[in-house]
């Protein structure tokens, strides 16, 4: 058992190869084999979101604070906020991010096989699409 406390973790700027906006990850765990697990605590400032992206052995998100949204490919956007929680099936491109009002703090977790950034930045009209 490993036991990772939270004043260790310092949060360091992701960049903008896989982010757009202001986004902080601490890394948590990192998978070193098949059945281990990947965790980022990552914080979005109001706006900021992910690239497109997939993960081959899924992702679970648990949102610890504040408002976001999500797509999947070819879905709409939806919505999320504090206590929520969303599974990601293996494979899926998606992207997720924090409401351009709003900054939103989550936990991710993955499996062994992490992320495939394999998709562009996420434009503005897929990130607010008009209603």
């Amino acid at each position: 058992m490993q036991v990772k406390q939270r004043a260790g973790q310092a949060a360091t700027p992701a960049g903008n190869e896989h982010f757009s906006g202001q986004v902080a990850m601490a890394t948590l765990f990192e998978a070193d084999g098949p059945g281990a697990l990947n965790s980022h605590h990552v914080h979005f400032a109001p706006g900021a979101r992910t690239h497109w992206h997939s993960h081959p052995d899924g992702q679970v998100l648990l949102i610890l604070e504040g408002r976001g949204r999500t797509q999947v490919a070819g879905g709409a956007v939806t919505d999320m906020a504090t206590g929520d929680a969303v599974h990601v099936p293996g494979g899926l491109q998606h992207w997720h991010g924090a409401d351009p009002d709003a900054a939103m703090t989550h936990l991710s977790v993955t499996g062994h096989g992490g992320t495939a950034w394999d998709g562009p930045p996420v434009t503005d009209e897929e990130y607010a699409p008009s209603t």
